[in-house]
C-alpha cells in the first residue's frame, strides 16, 4: 500500500507480546526520562519498549514532518527507514541505551555553544517512557532528526554550509544522514560516534574551556559603568576626563590622589596589567583595542567564543598538511607551520574595513620575485584618479606605465597629455597602469603566487613603517608581510637547492621571475576574533569587519533563540529530564 511499510508478521507478533507482558505497569500521563529510568530499574533488562505505530511512522516519513515540525534531511531519513522496512533504531531492542547515551550529548551541546533545544530536547523528554505507539513513532523520528542535526552542526554545517560574506564555507563535505543513522543502528555503544565528531584542535578545546568558565560567572559589578566612552580622546597617564572614575571602577584601581578625574600612577599600573592579560600592547594608553576590551562584558565574551567555535568547526574534517601558512585577519598575524609545529610567526598588514580581506583557503604555487604591479580597478578609481586630477605627473613620478589596447595593439600613453578631469569609469576600464619592479613598487620584491577568485595574495611592501602600528588593518585587501624573505624561504625550501642565498641572488638581478614549487602548500586566510597567544592565553580581539555580529545573527535565525541565552539556566526546561536518563546502569 503506498506510503506504508511492509513488516514481518513474526516481528509484529513479538512486539505485541512484549506490550501485553507489561500491561500491569502504571505509566504516568506526564512522561519524562526520569520515569523511564525508574521503569528500567524496576524491571531490569526485561522491559523492552519496542512497539511503535508503523502506519504513523510511515505517514510521518512520507510527509517529511513530525507533527508541526519539518524533518531535516527528510529524503535521506525516508530512504534509510525504507531500507530497513521501517524497523526502529531508537525504540526497538537495545534502543534505551542509545537514547541514554545520545541524551548526554544533547545536554552537553551547551559546552560547544550550541542550543540543546535545536536537537528536539523537549520533544524527546516528553515522549521517552510513553506507551502510546504513535508517540513512540514520533520519538523515533525526533531522535533520528536530532542525531543528524547534531552530527552536521558539530562538523561545520550548522548554517547548512552557506558561506556568509567574507567567510569561508566548511571545508569537509557534509555528513550524510543515512551514514550516521546506519552507524547508530549497527552499534550498541554510540558514544564514540558522537565523541569523534567533536573538533580535536587545541584551539577549539581551549575555547571550549573558556566558554565553560565564563558560563559559570555572573556579570561583574563594574558592568554598570560600561560602556566607557571618552568621546574619541586618547587617554593616557596625566589625562583628565569625567569618566576616569568609571575606568577606575572597571579596573578595581584605588584613587591615588584627591583628584577623582585624574589618570594617576595606580590607574596606569592597573591598566597595563589588564592590557598584558588581554594580549594587548601594555603602553597604558586607551586606544581602540584597549577600549573595546574594557567594554567587553562576560555576555559579550560568551557570544564571541560561540561564533569563533562555529568557525573552527568549519575547518574540521581535513587532514593536517605537512606544511602550511595561516593568516588570522583580526590578529594581523601570520604563522608558518611545518610537521613539528610553528616555525615562525610575523606581523602582517590586512585590508582596512572598507576594503576588507576575505577569508579564503587556497594553495601556494610559488613565488614571483621582483614583481611588477598592475593597479586594480578599485585603486585606479578611488585612489589614483583623484591624485592624477591634482598632479598629471603622478604616474610618471611613481614609475607607473600607462597603456591602453588600441587598433595597433598595446600602446603607451603620456599621463600628462590626458585630461583626467574628463576621464570616466568606462575610460578607466580600458586603461592599464603597471608599475615596474623596484624600490617604489607597492609589492616590494616578493609576491606569493596563490590563485583565488579574489586576487588576494601575500606580498612584500615598500611601506615598512606601517608595521610599527598596533592596529594594522591598513591595506587595500592584500596581505603585506613584514619579513617577506623569511616566507619566501619557507615556501621555496620545499624543493631541493633553494635557500636564502639563492633567493637574494635572484632578487638582485632585478628582473621579474616566477619560480614554481613542485608540491603546493596550503594557505589559510581566516577570520578569528578569539585566538591563543604564545603564552597560552585566550585573546579576545576586535571584530574589525563586524563579521562576528553577522555570523551571530545567522546562527540565531537557525537556532530560533538568542545565542547569548544558550548557557543560562532556563525554567521548565528538559535538561534535568535528559540528564536523569544517565543516572542508572
Amino acid at each position: 500500500m503506498p506510503g506504508r511499510f511492509i513488516f514481518n508478521r513474526k516481528i509484529k507478533m513479538l512486539l505485541a507480546i512484549s506490550t501485553i507482558a507489561c500491561t500491569g505497569l502504571i505509566v504516568s500521563h506526564e512522561p519524562s526520562l526520569a520515569q523511564f529510568s525508574q521503569v528500567k530499574k524496576t524491571f531490569g533488562g526485561f522491559y523492552n519498549p519496542s512497539s511503535i505505530d508503523h502506519a504513523a511512522l510511515a505517514k510521518f516519513l512520507e510527509s517529511g514532518r513530525i507533527g508541526d515540525m519539518p524533518m531535516g534531511q527528510a529524503d535521506e531519513i525516508r530512504a534509510f527507514y525504507a531500507s530497513r522496512e521501517g524497523q526502529p533504531v531508537w525504540t526497538g531492542s537495545g534502543g534505551s541505551q542509545k537514547i541514554k547515551q545520545f541524551a548526554a550529548f544533547i545536554d552537553n551541546a551547551r559546552a560547544h555553544g550550541l542550543n540543546p533545544e535545536r536537537y528536539n530536547s523537549r520533544q524527546i523528554a516528553d515522549r521517552v517512557g510513553e506507551r502510546d505507539e504513535t508517540l513512540r513513532a514520533e520519538l523515533e523520528l525526533f531522535l533520528s532528526d536530532a542525531a543528524i542535526k547534531y552530527a552536521r552542526d558539530m562538523t561545520g554545517y550548522h548554517l547548512g554550509g552557506q558561506a556568509l560574506r567574507g567567510e569561508i564555507a566548511p571545508l569537509a563535505p557534509p555528513v550524510q544522514a543515512r551514514v550516521i543513522l546506519q552507524r547508530i543502528a549497527e552499534s550498541r555503544n554510540i558514544q564514540s560516534i558522537f565523541a569523534d565528531m567533536e573538533p580535536k584542535s587545541a584551539t577549539y578545546k581551549r575555547l571550549k574551556e573558556a566558554l565553560a568558565d565564563l558560563s559559570k560567572q555572573d556579570e561583574a559589578a563594574y558592568a554598570k559603568y560600561l560602556p566607557l566612552d571618552f568621546g574619541g580622546a586618547v587617554i593616557k597617564p596625566g589625562s583628565r576626563h569625567k569618566n576616569i572614575a568609571g575606568l577606575r571602577a572597571r579596573l578595581g584601581a584605588a584613587q591615588q590622589t584627591s583628584d577623582p578625574v585624574l589618570y594617576d600612577d595606580a590607574l596606569f599600573a592597573a591598566l597595563t596589567k589588564f592590557q598584558r592579560a588581554e594580549g594587548l600592547k601594555d603602553d597604558g594608553i586607551i586606544g581602540l583595542d584597549t577600549l573595546a576590551a574594557l567594554n567587553r562584558t562576560n555576555r559579550d565574551r560568551i557570544l564571541q567564543l560561540k561564533v569563533n567555535m562555529e568557525r573552527l568547526r568549519w575547518m574540521e574534517g581535513q587532514e593536517r598538511p605537512e606544511k602550511f601558512i595561516v593568516v588570522n585577519i583580526p590578529a594581523a598575524t601570520l604563522w608558518a607551520v611545518n610537521s613539528t609545529g610553528v616555525e615562525f610567526e610575523m606581523q602582517v598588514i590586512v585590508g582596512r574595513p572598507e576594503r576588507a580581506t576575505p577569508a579564503i583557503v587556497t594553495d601556494i604555487t610559488g613565488i614571483r620575485f621582483n614583481p611588477d604591479w598592475t593597479v586594480p580597478p578599485t585603486i585606479k578609481k578611488e585612489d589614483i584618479l583623484p591624485k592624477l586630477r591634482e598632479d598629471p605627473w603622478y604616474l610618471t613620478n611613481k614609475g607607473i606605465e600607462l597603456t591602453y589596447r588600441g587598433e595597433k595593439g598595446l600602446e603607451t600613453l603620456d599621463p600628462s597629455a590626458v585630461d583626467w578631469e574628463r576621464v570616466t569609469n568606462a575610460d578607466l576600464n580600458v586603461l592599464n597602469m603597471v608599475q615596474v619592479p623596484g624600490s617604489a613598487n607597492p609589492l616590494g620584491r616578493v609576491r606569493v603566487l596563490m590563485p583565488n577568485k579574489y586576487s588576494i595574495y601575500l606580498h612584500d611592501t615598500n611601506q615598512k613603517e606601517y608595521f610599527d602600528k598596533y592596529a594594522r588593518a591598513l591595506s587595500s585587501g592584500c596581505i603585506r608581510m613584514k619579513e617577506p624573505l623569511k616566507v619566501a624561504e619557507f615556501i621555496m625550501s620545499s624543493d631541493k637547492g633553494w635557500d636564502l642565498a639563492k633567493i637574494t641572488s635572484i632578487i638582485a638581478q632585478g628582473r621579474t621571475s616566477d619560480r614554481l614549487i613542485t608540491n603546493k602548500i596550503p594557505v589559510y586566510i581566516l577570520y578569528y576574533t578569539v585566538w591563543i597567544d604564545d603564552q597560552g592565553r585566550v585573546v579576545f580581539g576586535r571584530d574589525i569587519y563586524g563579521r562576528d555580529k553577522t555570523l551571530a545573527d545567522a546562527l540565531e535565525k537557525v537556532d530560533g533563540v538568542s545565542l547569548a541565552s544558550h548557557n543560562e539556566v532556563m525554567t521548565n526546561n528538559p535538561r534535568q529530564k535528559l540528564a536523569s536518563l544517565g543516572e542508572e546502569d
